[in-house]
């Protein structure tokens, strides 16, 4: 008998989830919902032209000590017109080092701004020193 490996199947590294919305697979369960909401807005005619992963060069290709390198590129998540405005979007459970270097660079070198579509934080519990809970009559 011919032992066979199995591959690990490795958990994300910020929890999120593929999501499968419309026939599309999202990276997050957040991405898959703004998609339903921007999709309902564009349905309704308060934006336009609604894309996804649009890709913007922020830094063309350079040679390097003798190498070429790639472009940087960023690549957002959502762009669509409101009026005659471009929104650039991109939904954001975690955001990274790399993403707000990125999202800098796409204000400084190309003038646009990236909007934040953020998770909803949830109210914590957890009462500060000193503090008396809701319910509670002492002093």
């Amino acid at each position: 008998m011919i032992p066979i490996k199995l591959k690990k199947v490795k958990k994300p590294k910020y929890n999120n989830k593929k999501t499968e919305t419309d026939g599309i697979i999202f990276d997050s369960a957040l991405e898959a919902a703004r998609y339903l909401e921007l999709k309902r807005l564009e349905d309704s005619g308060e934006i336009t032209i609604l894309r996804r992963q649009v890709a913007f060069e922020i830094i063309p290709s350079v040679v390097l000590d003798g190498r070429k390198l790639p472009p940087s590129k960023y690549v957002a998540d959502f762009t669509y017109w409101v009026g005659d405005e471009m929104v650039c979007e991109d939904a954001k459970g975690m955001a990274t080092r790399e993403y707000r270097l990125k999202r800098k660079m796409m204000k400084a070198f190309l003038g646009i701004e990236v909007r934040e579509h953020k998770k909803a934080k949830a109210k914590s519990k957890r009462r500060r020193p000193g503090q008396r809970s809701a319910g509670s009559n002492q002093p």
